[in-house]
C-alpha cells in the first residue's frame, strides 16, 4: 500500500503537504515539481469538476489527493488516499468556482467538509497484492456536509448580476462518468489532470539528511496527454510506456527533471484520485482514476523512488467500479435530499466506512403507483348544458414497430431488428431458423451495440475482438459464453465468409477475430478472407468440443490476465438421436458465464472427459449445470475427488426449469430474454445472446417450441420480469407477453 508521506512507494501516491509537524523525510532525487510530468498549465476553471482533497492521516500530517465532483454532495477519488485515515476524520475538499476571479487574478476556491467517506470493501485485499489486477477496486467516495455550490464566492460584478436573479441556482460542475461496462480506451491518448505536489521544501530535522516535505499550491492545475496502451484488462487502463533504462545511462542528473524528453507525460505525487479524461464529440468523460505505478524490481532498483514518467501508470476503470459508486450513493441518500443526477441501480451492499456513523438510508418510496396498485379513476366530466356533443375522434392507425437502420446488402432478417426500449420488446423471427444463423447473430449484436445509447442500460463491453463460429455446426460455440463479456459472437458458413458478416465486423470497429473450432468447422478460406481485409485472426480449437472448451477457458484467462478458479460443468453430447440435449443447458448458461467470468467446461454424461482434468486442479469450485440425465452423479463425485471441493449443481425438472434456476443466479434482474429452447437450430440464436444477457443483466429463459412452459411462467412471476425481450415466432412472443403480464 502506498505511504503518502514519502515518495518511496510510487509516483501516483497522495503527498503529505502542509502542516503541523509533518514527519521529516529524506529529500527525493529531484527538487523540480512533482505533479503532472511534461504537462501544461491550466486555469482552475478549465476543469471546474476537478477538486483538491486535504486528508488527515495521523501524526498531525495532512495528505493531498485529487478528485472529481460527481453530484452536489459527492466526490469521487482513489481508495488508497483514504485507506490509512481515521474513519471519523474530516476531509476538506476545495472546489474552484467557474463564476469569476478575484481582482488580483487568483482563482476562487471554496472549502467543504466531509460528512463521511466510503472505501470499496474489496480495496485493501486487492491492493496489497502484486498481481496484475492490483488496483481494480481503488475507488472511494466522499460525502459532503453541504451542497458544493453553497458559499460560492465571486467577484463583485458577478455577484451583482446574480443578485438581480435571486431564484437562479448556481450550477454544480459535475463530471460525466463512463457508463458501467463501457469499452475501455485501448489506444490513442487520454488526458490526466491534477494539482499535486508543486515543490520540495527543505526543513531542519535532527538526524535526517536533506529532510523536507512536499508543498502544493491548489491554485495551480496541470494536465497532460498520456499514451494509452493496449493492456488486456477490463478493470484498469494502462498508460505511459516504460523508458529504456540503458538509453538513460550517462545522462546528467540535471537533464532528468520532469520537463525533459527523458520522461513520458504522466501523473505524479499528489495526483492520486484525479481523473483520466477522454473527449468525444466535444464532451469529456472520466474513464479512469489515478491509482498507482507499475512495479518491477529492475525499474525500482535503477531509479529508486524517482519514477514519475518513467514507468507505466495504472488507472482504475470508472466503468468497472461505477456500479459500486451508484450503489453507495443510492443506499445513503439523506432523507429529503434530491436523488443524485446519475442513474442508480438497486444496491446489493453499500455500508459507510465508519461503524459508528449513520447507516445506509433506504431511498424514499416512489411517488408513482406500482404496477399492481390500482390507478384511481379520473373524475367524470361535468356536462355543459346545450353543448354540442364533441366529435368522435377517428381511431389511430396502428404504428409500425420501430427498427434499427439497415445497411446496403442486408439480408431480410436484419431489416426488422427492433430499436432498444426500456419496456417489452419483440423481434419476430421466421418459423425455422435453418441457415439464417449468421443473420440472427448479426442482428443480436446490432441490438447489443444499440443498447449503449439507452441511459438506463449498461453499455456493451469492448467490441474490438469478435468471435466467429460455424452456423451449421454448433459444437465449438457451446462454451463461448464466457468470452462474450467483452466480445460478440458472429456465425458464418463453414466454407466461406459471408460478405455481410465481413461488413458487420468492420462496421463495429473490430480489428481481431477469434475463430472457434478447427478447419472442419471454419475452413482456411474463412480465415484467409479475414486476413485479406486487414483483420488479425486467432484460432481457438481442440481435437473435439470438450478440448475446444478448455482452449476457450485458457483464452479467457489470457484476455483478462487472470485465471478464474471457479468452473461451470455442462453436458457435451446429446443422446438417443436428440442433439438438442447437448446444448439445452448451455444456452441459458452462456449469459451467466459472461457475467461471472466463469468458463464452461464440457463433459460426457457418464464419465469425466479427460480434457477437463487440466482445468480441475485442487481448490477449484465446480458447479454442474443440468440434472442427472445430463451429468451423472458419478461424474460429480469424480470432480469432487479431483478438486477436493464440494460440487454444486444447478438443475431443474427440464431444460426450461434449469434455465429458470440459472435466472435466479442473476442479481436483481429487471428484464429477461425469452427464446425457443427446443427447435433444432435454436442454438444459433441462443449462443449469440450471452453478451446481451450480460450487458442487460437479463437471464435467458426458454419456451418449448410455441408453448410457454409453466416453469418459465413461474420465473417471470417470481422475479417480476415484465420487460421481456422476446425473440421468436409471433405466436410465441404473444404468449410470452401474456404470461409476463399475469
Amino acid at each position: 500500500m502506498f505511504k503518502r508521506t514519502v515518495i518511496a512507494a510510487a509516483f501516483a501516491t497522495c503527498a503529505a503537504l502542509t502542516g503541523q509537524g509533518i514527519p521529516a523525510i529524506a529529500a527525493p532525487q529531484e527538487t523540480a515539481d512533482f505533479s503532472i510530468v511534461n504537462g501544461q498549465d491550466q486555469a482552475a476553471t478549465d476543469y471546474p469538476e476537478v477538486v483538491y482533497l486535504s486528508i488527515p492521516i495521523g501524526d498531525s500530517s495532512v495528505a493531498a489527493c485529487g478528485g472529481t465532483i460527481i453530484d452536489d454532495h459527492w466526490i469521487l477519488t482513489a481508495a488508497h488516499c483514504l485507506a490509512d485515515s481515521d474513519p471519523n476524520a474530516t476531509v476538506t475538499v476545495t472546489a474552484f468556482t467557474p463564476y469569476g476571479k478575484a481582482e488580483d487574478g487568483r482563482t476562487y476556491g471554496t472549502r467543504h467538509t466531509s460528512k463521511r467517506f466510503f472505501i470499496h470493501p474489496k480495496f485493501k485485499e486487492n491492493f496489497e497484492s502484486r498481481e496484475i489486477t492490483r488496483g481494480k477496486y481503488d475507488v472511494a467516495l466522499v460525502e459532503l456536509e453541504n451542497n458544493i455550490s453553497t458559499g460560492y464566492p465571486m467577484n463583485p460584478k458577478t455577484r451583482e448580476r446574480l443578485n438581480r436573479f435571486p431564484d437562479v441556482e448556481l450550477a454544480v460542475p459535475t463530471v460525466t462518468l463512463a457508463r458501467a461496462g463501457e469499452e475501455l480506451p485501448r489506444q490513442g491518448t487520454a488526458r490526466v489532470v491534477g494539482r499535486g505536489a508543486s515543490w520540495w521544501e527543505s526543513i531542519n530535522a535532527p538526524g535526517v539528511m536533506n529532510a523536507g516535505r512536499y508543498r502544493a499550491n491548489p491554485d495551480l492545475l496541470e494536465s497532460a496527454e498520456v499514451p494509452v496502451l493496449n493492456c488486456p484488462l477490463d478493470t484498469l487502463i494502462c498508460a505511459e510506456q516504460q523508458i529504456d533504462i540503458n538509453r538513460l545511462n550517462g545522462i546528467p542528473e540535471s537533464e532528468r527533471h520532469h520537463r525533459t524528453n527523458h520522461r513520458h507525460p504522466a501523473s505524479c505525487v499528489g495526483d492520486s484520485g484525479g481523473p483520466l479524461f477522454v473527449t468525444e464529440h466535444g464532451q469529456r468523460r472520466q474513464v479512469g482514476i489515478v491509482s498507482h505505478s507499475r512495479y518491477t524490481p529492475q525499474i525500482h532498483n535503477f531509479w529508486g523512488d524517482d519514477i514519475c514518467g518513467r514507468v507505466g501508470t495504472m488507472y482504475s476503470s470508472v466503468s468497472y467500479v461505477r456500479p459500486w459508486v451508484e450503489h453507495v450513493m443510492h443506499a445513503n441518500l439523506a432523507p429529503g435530499a434530491p436523488a443524485p443526477h446519475i442513474y442508480l441501480q438497486t444496491p446489493p451492499y453499500a455500508a459507510p466506512n465508519s461503524g459508528n456513523q449513520q447507516g445506509p438510508v433506504q431511498p424514499p418510496a416512489s411517488e408513482h403507483p406500482k404496477p399492481d396498485q390500482p390507478v384511481p379513476p379520473a373524475p367524470a366530466p361535468v356536462p355543459v348544458p346545450d353543448a354540442p356533443a364533441p366529435p368522435t375522434p377517428a381511431p389511430d392507425a396502428p404504428k409500425a414497430p420501430e427498427t434499427l437502420p439497415s445497411r446496403p446488402g442486408d439480408p431480410a432478417l436484419l431489416k426488422n431488428v427492433p430499436v432498444p426500449s426500456d419496456g417489452p420488446m419483440r423481434w419476430t423471427l421466421p418459423k425455422t431458423q435453418g441457415p439464417a444463423g449468421s443473420e440472427i447473430a448479426a442482428g443480436v449484436n446490432r441490438l447489443r451495440a444499440a443498447f449503449k445509447d439507452l441511459p438506463k442500460s449498461t453499455e456493451p463491453s469492448a467490441k474490438r475482438i469478435a468471435l466467429l463460429a460455424s452456423e451449421t455446426k454448433m459444437a465449438d460455440a457451446l462454451a463461448s459464453g464466457v468470452l462474450q463479456n467483452n466480445a460478440s459472437l458472429y456465425l458464418t458458413s463453414p466454407d466461406k465468409l459471408e460478405p455481410f458478416i465481413l461488413n458487420e465486423i468492420k462496421a463495429m470497429g473490430i480489428h481481431e477475430v477469434w475463430l472457434l473450432g478447427g478447419p472442419m468447422a471454419l475452413s482456411p478460406a474463412v480465415e484467409q478472407a479475414l486476413q485479406a481485409n486487414g483483420l488479425t485472426t486467432r484460432r481457438i480449437a481442440g481435437s473435439d468440443r470438450t478440448q475446444t472448451a478448455v482452449e476457450i477457458a485458457k483464452a479467457q484467462a489470457t484476455r483478462t490476465s487472470r485465471m478464474e478458479k471457479d468452473r461451470f460443468i455442462a453436458r457435451a453430447f446429446g443422446d438417443q438421436g436428440d442433439e438438442t440435449r447437448s446444448w439445452a443447458d448451455s444456452i441459458a448458461l452462456g449469459g451467466l458465464a459472461a457475467k461471472t467470468g466463469r468458463p464452461i467446461l464440457l463433459t460426457q454424461t457418464d464419465k469425466l472427459s479427460a480434457s477437463m482434468l487440466s482445468q480441475l486442479t485442487l481448490g477449484v469450485q465446480a458447479t454442474v449445470v443440468g440434472g442427472h440425465a445430463a451429468v451423472n452423479p458419478s461424474v460429480a463425485d469424480t470432480i469432487a475427488t479431483v478438486t477436493g471441493s464440494t460440487v454444486n449443481r444447478i438443475a431443474g425438472a427440464n431444460r426450461a426449469d434449469t434455465a429458470g434456476q440459472i435466472a435466479h443466479k442473476f442479481q436483481t434482474p429487471q428484464r429477461a430474454i425469452v427464446i425457443d429452447g427446443q427447435g433444432e437450430n435454436a442454438w444459433q440464436l441462443g449462443f449469440s445472446l450471452a453478451g446481451l444477457s450480460n450487458d442487460l443483466n437479463a437471464p435467458i429463459l426458454l419456451t418449448a417450441g410455441t408453448t410457454v412452459p409453466p416453469e418459465t411462467k413461474k420465473v417471470l412471476k417470481d422475479l417480476n420480469l415484465q420487460n421481456v425481450i422476446c425473440m421468436g415466432e409471433l405466436q410465441v412472443c404473444e404468449a410470452v407477453e401474456q404470461a409476463s403480464n399475469q
